[in-house]
């Protein structure tokens, strides 16, 4: 198992970007997240992408800048939530990086949604329905993905930023030493 990056993996909520942003900082780190450098360069949300060109092309753009990022060293990479659905990006992932699968109770991932959209933050939905009534079937399927990819799982549903920070760092420690 490489220790060059940390890679973030979960559902849409499950706090990625804010829990990489703080990591890296602790760590002193470079942090990046897929979906945004899908989104810088293609010049368009991924909600533009994925209504003008489908989920496949989406798909296609984040293999990609997986592939990309998966060259770096010493960087917590946030990655799309369905990043795992591919097993070109897990298998690259898992060999340049410590796959943490931030998991968190489907209730707590609908709430943050909700407070995503009530700040004008709108995601695509996976399924054709609406991003809220989509996150429990959806993370139903995806879950055995996420536990075949990742290294280890951290439970967020009651952790803030902070704890979940020192819980993956603690952890770290733990398989470096051990």
């Amino acid at each position: 198992m490489s220790m060059n990056n940390i890679v973030l993996i979960g559902y849409r909520c499950s706090g990625k970007t804010r829990v990489g942003k703080r990591l890296a900082e602790q760590l002193e780190w470079k942090f990046v997240d897929t979906d945004s450098l899908v989104e810088g360069l293609s010049g368009h949300t991924i909600r533009e992408i994925v209504h003008q060109e489908g989920w496949e092309r989406f798909r296609k753009m984040e293999q990609g800048v997986v592939s990309a990022v998966c060259k770096a060293e010493r960087t917590v990479i946030a990655t799309g939530g369905g990043v795992v659905l591919e097993s070109a990006n897990v298998d690259r992932l898992k060999e340049t990086g410590w796959v943490v699968w931030l998991k968190c109770a489907d209730s707590v991932l609908t709430e943050r949604m909700v407070r995503q959209m009530e700040r004008g933050s709108v995601r695509p939905p996976l399924t054709g329905t609406d991003c809220v009534s989509e996150v429990t079937p959806v993370l139903t399927g995806r879950k055995p993905f996420y536990e075949k990819a990742c290294h280890i799982t951290v439970d967020t549903t009651h952790l803030s930023i902070d704890q979940t920070v020192s819980t993956i760092v603690t952890a770290m420690t733990g398989a470096i030493s051990g």
